[in-house]
């Protein structure tokens, strides 16, 4: 439990009962905290390029990567290149099909 915890029975923070405040005081239900807002997030992961239709292999070894669908090639994955100079995941990843069960 963290110093700055809210105890519902006290009605006020823990750092003020630990530094005596001056005064009696109620915070409002906003102030709450919610078990939904100390969760951590999950780092969402972008696409994949080993698994998308449009990557391909260039054969140049300065530019070893090729993306199809954007017309480019590059030195790290096309879907990295996206995400550095865009700041957002690649918005053209086309997931290969499965291949068929034998």
């Amino acid at each position: 439990m963290s110093l700055a915890a809210w105890d519902p029975n006290l009605q006020t923070h823990a750092v003020c009962r630990f530094f005596s405040c001056l005064g009696p005081h109620t915070l409002p239900e906003s102030a709450i905290p919610t078990p939904f807002m100390t969760t951590p997030t999950e780092p969402q992961k972008g696409p994949n390029c080993w698994q998308c239709q449009h990557f391909a292999i260039s054969y140049v070894p300065s530019m070893p990567y090729a993306c199809r669908a954007m017309g480019f090639q590059s030195q790290a994955l096309p879907a990295l290149e996206v995400l550095r100079a865009d700041g957002q995941f690649c918005k053209l990843f086309l997931a290969k099909p499965k291949p068929a069960a034998q």
